[in-house]
């Protein structure tokens, strides 16, 4: 299940619900298969995470919350399994043509805070009007992780779509772009 809506209009069970899919259905999932790659000392893990572990939105800070976390885990996870023979790749799939935008796999918050209504009403008709029309294809995706389980030297991120391509160099953009300018400021934190 997706979690979408406005921090505030989610209530604090919903979050849980939406971390234990994401994080940590992930882990046990993970968890469960480890000790065969450990024995075989070999395998290839793929996340799949989201644009949203990169950039989020407004409406989405749930959902990227969770896939942020899911993906600093598996940044760490990747290093302490890289000695064993064990990859790691996370997928950050764009808008794919999938059922993601339906109701049978989206929710929205359970609370109504008025403030937020009016954004809340443009960001559901925005991604009602996606529905189905994405640019993604999910065959070519699964084309594009066979090429990548056959690769010696596999990616850890792999962005997927153009969509996606593009909110990960705006974003490594800004972070340098913000870090540059924050140098002098950053390095005077430094001690003596």
């Amino acid at each position: 299940m997706v979690q979408l809506g406005w921090f505030e209009d989610v209530s604090p069970e919903l979050i849980a619900r939406q971390f234990d899919t994401n994080l940590f259905g992930a882990m046990r999932v993970t968890r469960a298969i480890l000790p065969i790659m450990r024995h075989q000392s070999s395998g290839h893990i793929f996340a799949i995470s989201s644009i949203g572990s990169m950039v989020s939105s407004a409406g989405g800070s749930i959902y990227s919350a969770s896939k942020f976390a899911s993906e600093g885990w598996m940044e760490g996870l990747s290093k302490e399994l890289k000695p064993l023979g064990i990859t790691a790749t996370i997928v950050q799939p764009g808008f794919f043509r999938t059922d993601f935008l339906d109701r049978s796999s989206l929710r929205y918050g359970d609370r109504d805070v008025e403030d937020y209504r009016e954004q809340f009403d443009k960001f559901k008709s925005f991604l009602d009007s996606m529905n189905h029309t994405q640019i993604g294809d999910p065959a070519k995706l699964a084309t594009a992780l066979i090429q990548i389980s056959e690769m010696t030297h596999p990616p850890l991120r792999f962005c997927a779509g153009s969509d996606a391509h593009e909110r990960v160099i705006e974003k490594a953009r800004a972070i340098l772009s913000e870090a540059g300018r924050l140098r002098d400021l950053s390095r005077s934190t430094d001690g003596p």
